[in-house]
């Protein structure tokens, strides 16, 4: 009897242990300038279940007050790897901004994919190129 209970409570946590879960990531585009590739993973990794939510429907004031709430906690416990409240709220803010724009409005952003790409394809084809850098001297 307790080889069997210990079997099945293996089988349940291999089980449980293959599945991944899926979270939105925090677009690129949206995170303020000053934001580093660590912070925007940082962000992520609070609140990528919290952004799916929003993408399918979750509103902005809620989203962010649970964003605020966990990024607070988060700070005072020493979780933010020495990334300030304010930094890491700023980008969350603007990813669930972006991420409710899109649930809003997908059909403009959708008309408009094809504008942004001949917008932008001579800027990539000189930083390609080198006639532009993105060096801050």
């Amino acid at each position: 009897m307790k080889k069997s209970i210990i079997s099945i409570v293996s089988i349940v946590s291999i089980l449980i242990s293959s599945f991944s879960v899926s979270a939105a990531e925090v677009p690129r585009e949206s995170a303020p300038c000053n934001a580093t590739n660590e912070g925007i993973i940082i962000v992520e990794s609070f609140i990528g279940e919290i952004l799916t939510e929003v993408q399918n429907g979750l509103g902005y004031a809620y989203a962010r007050a649970k964003s605020n709430r966990i990024f607070f906690n988060a700070w005072l416990n020493g979780q933010t790897n020495s990334y300030s409240y304010g930094e890491l709220v700023d980008i969350a803010n603007n990813a669930i901004w972006q991420y409710r724009d899109m649930y809003l409005r997908p059909d403009f952003y959708a008309n408009n994919l094809e504008k942004v790409r001949v917008i932008i394809a001579p800027v990539i084809e000189d930083y390609k190129s080198g006639k532009i850098t993105y060096n801050i001297q």
